[in-house]
């Protein structure tokens, strides 16, 4: 650090600083390249590049005389390395590794709150250690150092070019967060959603203050629910159901299980007061979602609370009315809930072989195999009342992520098509260069597209007959001949009243009384219906398995979805 300041010193005395420059964004890039592409540490990525980012922040601050030419050269250092092709190629996707991992980051800080936190990065690390020292609490707030370091992660952030990464793995982990009421912090999690709004604007947080929303009615809708309920006879299963907008949250798979008698009633009879209340929705249960609270009395000890999953308790339940001694077999169990046999082999996995074993594996092993047998556990103590069991999870798989970056190049596709459509609809004719120019320009936002890829999605619209050659091709001023489009009006020109403003898209397993669907604006037409105002949902549009085909259906309402 005083080497770097007398050598800057010495080059200002000839106003020769300037010199410092460039081999300074070198090295910000070298060792900022050289962190994202280290696969052995990259759980840690995000902690090595804030504290790169601070380490550099000091050296212009006390070796530099907080010279403004080096921060600007701090930040167009991180944002090339960040958004640098070669860097993201390192990892095998076209999309932002950094904005992945960014989001993650972000959700150890939102589940762990500051014992997430590294020593390193704390800004009252010193006090802290003080207190510790003395045996006292902290004096610092620690609301205050939790929201310093989501400011610090959003640092990065702001150097991400194309946030549309970032916005899948975040809304991911929000949904589990609020789902599995894992937040260390709800006014943390509003703060972080109200900086991303301010950063981003309205439309990149819609969808997640809809989460947020979905919560909040879910809570009144049960106590409006349990009023109904008030004159029949008690039972011993209190229901909470979460109901969701299927357009605003992840996609779940739908996975079939045969429910316990009593909890497929209490399902039952709450589809029906829904269905009652709100005239034209559908329900989606998804219970892989689902947790549960289960009481057990073994020999020893007080009666317990076992906090296990929707799929625990539904196993749990079977052993519940079972004679003293009496056993299971794997495919008694397996007939029984209709669980397939990666899902059933976790779960007793986790009951059987994990931390907590409420039930007893014969043969003892750490796999289940299709031949074991299972008994209660009677022998089983603890001294906590409360036993939370964790379903055996591996962390993330590399499928699931792939999966999930598949999706966001996908999104990226059909938004990059409807961006083509909408400036060749107000257009009309465009020049290739031009057209391509002009989709960078509007997409750049959401992710980077490359030239190859538009023009890719320029060819798919050109044999729907969205658009097509205009047979008056431009030569420039090199002689290059560059090709013209123009909007295919045959295709868009139809009868009825045409949607040239806004159609709302949802996908086909979501809808709601407010526009709750991603907005995209695109020349559509569609006729009008003669009962009022009609809705036009335009299916197969938010993550279609299918290529891109606009199908119209005309509803005299919308037919609400929700999840569960």
């Amino acid at each position: 650090m005083d080497a770097l300041k007398v050598l800057y010193s010495l080059l200002k005395l000839s106003d020769l600083q300037q010199k410092l420059k460039k081999p300074f964004e070198v090295y910000v890039k070298n060792v900022g390249s050289t962190i994202v592409q280290d696969k052995d540490k990259i759980d840690e990525m995000v902690v090595r590049l804030l504290e790169l980012k601070r380490s550099l922040d000091v050296v212009i601050r006390d070796a530099f005389a907080k010279d403004q030419t080096f921060t600007y050269s701090l930040r167009e250092a991180f944002s090339n390395f960040i958004n640098d092709k070669k860097n993201t190629m390192a990892w095998g996707t076209n999309n932002s590794k950094v904005g992945e991992m960014i989001a993650k980051y972000i959700d150890i800080l939102l589940r762990g709150g500051l014992k997430a936190v590294p020593r390193s990065l704390l800004f009252d690390a010193k006090d802290r250690e003080n207190a510790e020292k003395q045996g006292e609490a902290s004096a610092g707030d620690e609301d205050a150092e939790l929201d310093r370091q989501l400011e610090q992660a959003l640092e990065l952030f702001r150097f991400i070019e194309g946030k549309d990464v970032f916005e899948a793995f975040y809304k991911k982990d929000l949904a589990r967060r609020l789902l599995m009421a894992r937040s260390a912090s709800q006014d943390a999690e509003r703060n972080m959603l109200a900086k991303l709004k301010g950063e981003c604007g309205y439309g990149f947080t819609h969808n997640l203050e809809t989460m947020f929303k979905d919560q909040e009615l879910a809570r009144e809708e049960m106590v409006a629910y349990k009023q109904s309920l008030s004159n029949t006879s008690k039972t011993i299963l209190d229901l909470q159901v979460n109901v969701l907008t299927a357009s605003a949250w992840p996609n779940y798979p739908d996975i079939k299980v045969n429910l316990p008698p009593e909890v497929a009633k209490h399902i039952e009879k709450y589809d029906m007061y829904y269905q009652r209340k709100h005239t034209g929705r559908r329900l989606t249960w998804k219970h892989a979602l689902a947790h549960s609270v289960v009481r057990a009395r073994f020999d020893k000890g007080a009666p317990k609370e076992l906090l296990v999953s929707g799929f625990q308790a539904i196993i749990l339940v079977l052993f519940g009315e079972l004679k003293e001694g009496d056993n299971l077999s794997y495919e008694d169990i397996k007939a029984a809930t209709g669980f397939v046999d990666v899902e059933l082999q976790r779960t007793l996995q986790s009951l059987a072989c994990g931390k907590f074993r409420v039930l007893t594996k014969h043969p003892k092993g750490r796999d289940v195999d299709p031949t074991d047998t299972f008994t209660v556990n009677t022998k089983f103590v603890d001294p906590k009342v409360r036993i939370k069991i964790n379903q055996i999870q591996l962390k993330e798989t590399s499928e699931e992520n792939k999966e999930t970056h598949e999706r966001v190049h996908q999104d990226r596709q059909y938004e990059t098509q409807a961006a083509i459509v909408r400036i060749m609809k107000s257009r009309k004719t465009m020049a290739h260069s031009n057209l391509v120019a002009e989709v960078i320009s509007q997409t750049k936002a959401r992710g980077a597209v490359d030239p190859s890829e538009i023009k890719k999605n320029i060819e798919k619209l050109i044999e729907k007959d969205y658009i097509e050659h205009s047979g008056l091709d431009e030569v420039d001023k090199s002689g290059e001949r560059r090709t013209q489009f123009d909007l295919n009006l045959e295709t868009h020109n139809m009868s009825g009243n045409v949607f040239s403003q806004e159609v709302f898209f949802s996908s086909s397993s979501s809808s709601s009384d407010s526009p709750n669907a991603f907005r995209m604006r695109s020349p559509i037409a569609a006729s009008s219906s003669s009962k009022g105002s009609s809705w036009y949902e335009a299916m197969n549009i938010v993550h279609p398995p299918k290529p891109l085909r606009i199908l119209l259906h005309s509803l005299d309402r919308p037919a609400g979805a929700a999840q569960s």
